[in-house]
């Protein structure tokens, strides 16, 4: 729960007040919470994927469509206790809560490292991207990923 305020933090910070992407304003106090995630992960280049080892099967009604619909349809069934919402929360199993904070904490890491400019390597170890338990650039630095291909 506290990592999606955390994101939605960090959009603030890093979109609409230090590179002043988007003008911040009525539009953007409406954007909802997935989508200032998602435009956070798309200025960083992180893919918005979900993880393989999350079963979205059941896809809560097509509501689930990415990494940040998944995070805030958990959060949102977490906390407001609502009988639809309970409902969607046993839709989630165990692994799959636990695999959706590794993927919302690789999120917050990255975001951070970008916001302290670091260009370098980082160590992926949830698997979030496709190689789990290696180092690999951070995924808005292009020139290494030109370099290694």
């Amino acid at each position: 729960m506290i990592i999606q305020s955390n994101l939605e933090l960090l959009c603030n910070w890093i979109v609409f007040e230090k590179e002043k992407l988007l003008v911040y304003g009525d539009d953007i106090e409406k954007l909802s919470a997935s989508n200032k995630i998602r435009l956070l992960l798309n200025h960083l280049n992180i893919p918005l994927i979900i993880p393989k080892s999350i079963d979205v099967s059941f896809k809560l009604n097509n509501e689930i469509v990415d990494g940040p619909s998944l995070l805030t349809n958990l959060r949102n069934a977490m906390v407001h206790p609502k009988l639809k919402n309970r409902g969607k929360l046993t839709t989630f199993s165990e692994g799959d809560k636990n695999e959706i904070k590794s993927m919302s904490i690789v999120y917050t890491e990255l975001a951070i490292l970008y916001m302290l400019g670091y260009q370098g390597q980082f160590f992926n170890r949830c698997g979030y991207f496709e190689s789990k338990g290696e180092s690999m650039f951070v995924p808005w630095n292009r020139s290494a990923r030109i370099e290694s291909q």
